[in-house]
């Protein structure tokens, strides 16, 4: 049987275990910068994508805000979807618009948690 070498001890394996932990975690964050979404159909949304983050191109409509939180629908011609955006700035409004965020069930109905609206010109 072979012997470890003297300069791998216990504190020598977790120091390189910290090393190596902290080097894929900065190889995911760094390869997550370069990752886009492709926007989706709300009519292809189903309750298995809860927890899946969207990128959802389509109109607000029916805008309140209460709290600081944003409500809205996010209308595809025929198909709409409800979304809340919790931590509102309150710096958009109804038209078209780029709507990032995941997919949740509330009241037995899909809608859309908010991370990013970014309104069309």
């Amino acid at each position: 049987m072979k012997s470890i070498p003297e300069d791998l001890t216990e504190n020598g394996l977790f120091r390189l275990c910290v090393v190596m932990g902290a080097v894929g975690l900065l190889a995911v964050y760094g390869s997550s910068m370069y990752i886009t979404l492709e926007p989706v159909q709300i009519r292809e949304i189903q309750e298995s994508w809860t927890g899946r983050t969207v990128l959802i191109q389509g109109e607000i409509q029916n805008l309140s805000t209460s709290s600081g939180n944003s409500f809205f629908d996010i209308s595809q011609g025929d198909n709409t979807i409800m979304a809340v955006d919790f931590d509102s700035s309150g710096d958009y409004s109804e038209g078209e618009a780029n709507i990032t965020g995941h997919i949740d069930i509330y009241e037995g109905e899909l809608e859309v948690i908010v991370d990013r609206v970014e309104q069309s010109s």
